[in-house]
């Protein structure tokens, strides 16, 4: 009977832990979990209330931070006038500050006048570019002198290691100088020491007294912009008597010519007046420097060096453009202007302009003693040398 009794008791045991599980796992009911949907909607709603509490709020402060830095914008402008007003009254009472104030406003007019000065002429402003020889004619017939070769046994005057006769390379000096467009005709004005380089050379004399004739190779200049020379006819060059001027002629075809500067008159400029000068220093030097600093060092150190060729590439390229340098006239002289602006070997031939963009002078030297001083040919002078290459 005990038997019955227990095996009974673990029988129920077991049917109720079944249940206990059965039950665990049974879903909840559709109260509860409408009650979950209920609390999740409320709590949504909460949040979204909140976030338009809080974006109001965001804008009230952004209006309010406009409104006060309109304010502080409005009282800045209004100190400000106040403040310009008070300059304006201190510099009416005070002579020294209202040319002081005067002054800074022609420097500030100057200097935008200069920009729109270099602008307008440096089209017209060309780099002038030759190489001359010297020789006789013998039997009718030009001969230039040429270098002789290492093994050569011709004979040559002796203060001449050149000569006439043989195949070698034909003795040249090449140069560079500035020159501008002073008429739409092909007219380009410039130094006399640039249309003729051996004239008062004193490398050149000892040549020239041993009896034989400088004679061009070539003569030709690039404008701006234009990636063909002109080639200038030494026949059409005219040559002034006594001053370091003269005028070079080509035919204007080809691309498009640019506007000719004008000459000014130049009497009674004063002295302190503000000038600009256009020009190509130190030649094929400084134009080089613009170019790619390992192409630069090729074409310069190539051994088949030709000048011709350089300038070509730099055309080319379009780095033909003349520097600009201001400065000041010195002094005004009947033949002479004197001004300071820097310059170098190679700028003989610019044009000196006046701030409306006029020609002044054609700056021809620097003195040596005093690098700040050049002197250039006042435009005066030029005026009756370009009427006479205009009637050749």
């Amino acid at each position: 009977m005990a038997r019955i009794v227990v095996a009974t008791i673990a029988f129920l045991t077991v049917i109720g832990t079944a249940a206990i599980v059965v039950n665990a796992t049974r879903p909840p009911d559709e109260g509860v979990q409408e009650a979950l949907a209920e609390e999740r909607s409320q709590r949504s709603s909460t949040m979204a209330e909140e976030r338009r509490r809080n974006e109001g709020q965001i804008e009230d402060i952004r209006v309010e931070v406009a409104r006060r830095l309109g304010d502080v914008s409005r009282s800045i402008s209004q100190m400000d006038q106040g403040v310009d007003a008070r300059i304006e009254r201190a510099v009416a009472l005070n002579p020294r500050l209202q040319a002081a104030h005067e002054a800074i406003g022609r420097l500030s007019q100057e200097q935008r006048a200069a920009e729109r000065v270099i602008e307008r002429a440096s089209p017209a402003v060309c780099v002038v570019q030759g190489a001359y020889g010297f020789g006789r004619k013998i039997d009718g017939k030009w001969r230039f002198l040429r270098e002789l070769a290492a093994d050569a046994d011709t004979e040559t005057d002796e203060d001449l290691p050149l000569s006439l006769e043989g195949k070698g390379k034909i003795f040249t000096v090449e140069y560079t100088g500035t020159g501008f467009l002073a008429h739409a005709k092909g007219i380009v004005l410039t130094n006399r020491h640039i249309a003729q380089p051996w004239w008062k050379n004193e490398a050149a004399t000892p040549i020239i007294e041993a009896d034989f004739e400088p004679r061009f190779v070539y003569l030709r200049a690039y404008f701006p912009g234009r990636k063909e020379p002109v080639n200038f006819d030494p026949a059409a060059t005219c040559l002034a008597e006594k001053a370091d001027l003269a005028t070079l002629a080509f035919k204007p075809e080809g691309e498009p010519l640019p506007q000719p500067l004008t000459l000014a008159d130049t009497e009674g400029l004063p002295r302190g007046r503000r000038i600009v000068m256009l020009g190509y220093p130190s030649g094929l030097s400084a134009l080089l420097a613009r170019d790619n600093e390992d192409e630069s060092l090729r074409l310069s150190t190539s051994d088949d060096f030709d000048a011709r060729v350089v300038l070509d590439t730099l055309a080319e390229r379009g780095l033909v453009r003349p520097l600009p340098a201001q400065g000041h006239i010195n002094d005004l002289l009947h033949d002479k202007l004197l001004f300071n602006a820097p310059s170098q070997v190679g700028g003989s031939g610019a044009p000196v302009l006046d701030l409306d963009g006029h020609v002044i002078a054609v700056n021809y030297g620097i003195l040596k003693a005093f690098s700040g001083t050049n002197f250039g040919v006042p435009a005066r002078l030029a005026k009756p040398l370009l009427e006479r290459a205009l009637h050749r």
